[in-house]
């Protein structure tokens, strides 16, 4: 009997006070019996009286009555109680799932349902496959997210995943834009899991996990990674950018696209510049094969416009086949010439090696004298002039040494025979320019607010850009009277990028494009900002717009174009999300959905369903009982 007791268990002891209520039970059977005496509760004893016949089976079907009605309490009571076989071994286990929701999971598969439809159909599957003892969901998106809060009804977790796969398939809800920490999710799924005793934990992914995914030190749940989706079928832009050729009338476009199809594929490359068509190119993928190069010249619409590039055809990952980018108007800027006794020759042979890259009938020259009273341009070059008192004005200004007062800068003493050591690489102004070897007798040392340096000479800047007061400028302090720069290509090719540099600020004061993650940051104040209204497809965010401060970061996975809008200014740029490393070629084969498990109610649930079967049966028996008492049997 011990053995027997230790082998069962109840889940709610409390309840078993219940078992109390067989004293009332037992009173109100005796009440309605006429001459019982009760000697004690074990033991019912008939008074004495007349002997009649059935007297001993009326007896019995009494003290049977009370048995089964006690029975009947005491059943239901364990019942509720929760009276069941003590486990064994091991029980239920509970599962946390972590569905990834990577952009790449916007993947189209060969059902034509995304791959995240498939994660959310896989995860609802493996819910309802076995008895979990608590089940809990997890997506893995830029920062994990909770879709089922840890519950032991089963049921109730996978009607919610229902709700979410419905609404998936529905466009209502889909997957990151942007590359998800799978990695943060799968240390919230662990360190939800240990909080919960024996569990698994299943990942549910094509993507390969991260390195936090496995650590050492204490126990780890189980881990069990399963593959989603098998579609490869993608052609995309991995690389792209624009830059204005040196004649700053043109634009050169770079790009690469790539293929993941496991299979040869062709598909037409077309871009389009203001509306019309410029290039169509079938591009051949073989499989394994590199990215495919593009690289071309065109002209921008007089006007400026849209360039927009785009893969024609189908894939299974549609996000990087366009791209976007804004064309400014083409550059021919004019151009100010300040002098003191006339223009020095070399400058002039400058701008005429520039030919229509500026508009010579809008240019023009003038006495630093007389500069006050002059009509300003677009550019200005002060060509080792002394500006009088008043004469600067807000604009775009180049200063060429030698350099006198009423700058926007502070000006040293000079330097002999300085030597050019460090310039900035990266810079568009000082790109694949050398100074190093040229020959300079006197140089000037620049400083000041707003000033960048591009190079520098014995520890000081001798070629700068900067702002101050709304001048827009840019400084060579190296002066080419007292040097062989004049005969150098490094100093024209200077000269004519700092003019275009200059102009196309106020025409573009935003870049063609930005990438996703980048910081927007405009070249120049915007008109009634630095408050900017940003809208795109799929989107909107209030930003400030500084230039020369930390700026507003595009959003990941934002793309297309965009409208930048202020206090009585609208301007556009576009987004653009290519990314090199991206892929949706799974690691691993597609995991096959698991069987539903058979519907069987588990221990506990079985023993109270067997207890309250009893409890009836007892119940009836004894009205049986009633029964044939009423009709006098």
């Amino acid at each position: 009997m011990s053995r027997l007791l230790a082998a069962l268990t109840v889940s709610t002891p409390a309840l078993l006070w219940a078992l109390l209520l067989v004293v009332p039970v037992a009173l109100f059977h005796l009440y309605h019996r006429r001459r019982v005496v009760v000697a004690f509760l074990p033991l019912l004893v008939e008074a004495v009286g007349p002997r009649r016949p059935g007297g001993g089976w009326r007896r019995l079907r009494d003290r049977l009555s009370l048995l089964l009605r006690l029975l009947a309490l005491a059943a239901l009571v364990l019942a509720l109680a929760g009276l069941a076989p003590a486990r064994a071994g091991p029980g239920p286990r509970a599962l946390v799932l972590v569905v990834d929701a990577d952009v790449t999971t916007g993947a189209v598969e060969s059902d034509g349902r995304s791959r995240y439809v498939q994660g959310l159909d896989l995860a609802r599957r493996i819910v309802a496959s076995e008895a979990w003892r608590e089940v809990a969901v997890l997506e893995s998106r830029q920062i994990p997210e909770v879709i089922v809060s840890p519950t032991e009804d089963r049921a109730a977790a996978e009607a919610r995943l229902r709700r979410l796969l419905g609404s998936a398939e529905g466009g209502r809800r889909g997957p990151e834009t942007a590359e998800a920490d799978l990695g943060a999710a799968i240390l919230a799924a662990r360190d939800l899991a240990r909080a919960r005793g024996p569990a698994s934990v299943n990942v549910l992914t094509a993507r390969s996990l991260p390195v936090p995914a496995v650590l050492e030190g204490e126990p780890e749940p189980e881990l069990v990674v399963r593959g989603v989706g098998r579609a490869r079928d993608d052609q995309g832009f991995v690389t792209f950018d624009l830059a204005s050729t040196v004649g700053g009338m043109r634009v050169l476009l770079r790009a690469a696209v790539r293929s993941d199809a496991a299979v040869t594929r062709k598909r037409d490359l077309v871009i389009e510049a203001g509306g019309e068509e410029i290039l169509r190119r079938t591009l051949d993928f073989e499989p394994g094969a590199p990215p495919e190069a593009i690289e071309m010249e065109f002209l921008p619409p007089k006007g400026g416009g849209w360039l927009r590039a785009w893969l024609d055809g189908s894939d299974s990952f549609p996000p990087n086949d366009e791209v976007l980018a804004r064309l400014a108007p083409p550059l021919r800027p004019s151009v100010l010439v300040v002098h003191e006794e006339g223009v020095r020759p070399y400058t002039r042979a400058i701008l005429d090696a520039m030919g229509d890259g500026i508009d010579v009938e809008e240019s023009g020259f003038v006495r630093a004298s007389d500069l006050e009273r002059a009509r300003l341009r677009d550019v200005m070059i002060v060509d080792g002039a002394d500006l009088p008192p008043g004469a600067l004005r807000p604009g775009a200004w180049i200063f060429l040494a030698p350099l006198g007062p009423g700058l926007p800068f502070e000006v040293g003493d000079p330097v002999r025979e300085p030597l050019v050591w460090r310039s900035e690489p990266d810079h568009p102004l000082v790109a694949d320019l050398d100074f190093g070897a040229a020959w300079v007798a006197r140089g000037y040392p620049v400083s000041g607010d707003g000033l960048v340096s591009l190079a520098e000479a014995d520890g000081a800047t001798v070629l700068g850009e900067g702002e101050r007061g709304g001048v827009r400028y840019v400084v060579l302090g190296l002066d080419p009277e007292a040097s062989d720069l004049p005969l150098r290509a490094a100093f024209p090719l200077l000269v004519q990028a700092a003019i275009r540099r200059l102009a196309a600020v106020p025409l573009a004061p935003l870049e063609p494009f930005y990438r996703a993650g980048g910081r927007l940051r405009p070249r120049l104040p915007l008109p009634g900002g630095p408050g900017a209204t940003l809208t795109w497809s799929g989107g909107q965010a209030e930003a400030r717009l500084d230039p020369g401060v930390e700026a507003w970061h595009v959003p990941p996975g934002a793309r297309g174009a965009v409208e930048v809008a202020t206090r009585g200014w609208t301007g556009h740029t576009a987004f653009v999300d290519v990314d090199p490393d991206r892929t949706i070629v799974p690691v691993r084969e597609a995991a096959e959905p698991p069987p539903p498990a058979r519907v069987r109610a588990n221990g506990p649930l079985r023993w109270r369903r067997a207890l309250l079967a009893a409890a009836l049966l007892f119940l009836v028996l004894d009205l049986l009982l009633l029964v044939r008492r009423d009709r006098g049997g």
